[in-house]
């Protein structure tokens, strides 16, 4: 080994890649961090066999090398797969692309995965944040998200897909990353999670792009804006442990702008089910 240099963008993981001497790069991904294991110990053999099932079908993923499910060996559990060069800067064209993309895993037969969909906030304490601008928007929105239903078996799904965890090369989608959340649940819950972070990145208009894309794929039946709402509602308690609510950041944007873009998400989330 000549180097191992650390990646960002890793929020449960550590992540290195690990440069050979021979000219080969391998990436390291270590989940180190307590609080995630002791929630789900299971995290690297996760996403070790979502990488074994998805090595011989149409979705780009790293090759899967080896896997310390129990960190025996490495100190903590860790998955080693292949480098795949890329960027996480959408390309021209991006559109089209990222929706064919999210076809392609939702027509993967999920076969040995028996991981089931579950929702990020059960049992999280909700508050209405001090910046809404109609309470009742948000009030409402807890209401939609709780009477949705908690599990279905629709098909697999990533669970977290979003541009950050898409590696793009030469306009086309070079690898995507992050699976060990991929489960059997509702594909309507990975199309929600993808718009909801596109309005927060760019706007409501490119989340709206890759609906009507994917349902040209693969027609509307996938859809209902309850999702939305519900993949919403699931970003609140997570920054609220990171960090309070009234202080979210989202890159280097001002906390008052992405509260914004947040409270008109989740404001037209919620219209569309009314």
């Amino acid at each position: 080994m000549q180097a191992a240099i650390e990646l960002e963008g890793a929020t449960t993981a550590t992540v290195h890649r690990v440069d050979l001497g021979d000219g080969r790069s391998l990436v390291a991904k270590r989940f180190d961090r307590q609080d995630f294991l002791d929630e789900r110990p299971d995290r690297a053999e996760h996403e070790a066999k979502v990488l074994d099932l998805l090595a011989p079908t149409a979705v780009p993923v790293p090759d899967l090398l080896a896997v310390d499910g129990d960190g025996s060996h490495a100190g903590a559990p860790t998955v080693l797969m292949s480098f795949i060069e890329g960027t996480t800067t959408f390309p021209e064209g991006w559109v089209v692309a990222m929706a064919g993309n999210l076809a392609d895993i939702h027509a993967v037969d999920p076969g040995p995965i028996t991981w089931e969909y579950e929702r990020y906030n059960v049992g999280q304490d909700l508050v209405v944040p001090t910046w809404a601008a109609d309470r009742g928007v948000w009030v409402d929105a807890y209401a939609i998200a709780a009477a949705a239903p908690s599990k279905t078996t629709a098909g697999f799904i990533h669970r977290d897909y979003h541009g950050g965890n898409l590696l793009w090369h030469q306009s086309r989608p070079a690898a995507v990353l992050d699976w060990m959340s991929a489960c059997v649940g509702p594909v309507g819950i990975d199309l929600a999670h993808v718009r909801n972070n596109l309005a927060m990145d760019h706007d409501t208009t490119a989340a709206d792009a890759v609906l009507n894309e994917y349902s040209g794929l693969v027609g509307d039946q996938a859809w209902d804006p309850v999702w939305d709402v519900v993949d919403a509602v699931d970003f609140v308690p997570f920054y609220d442990s990171e960090q309070a609510v009234e202080e979210w950041r989202w890159d280097d944007r001002p906390a008052a702008e992405t509260q914004e873009r947040f409270d008109r998400l989740l404001t037209e989330a919620v219209g569309r089910v009314r």
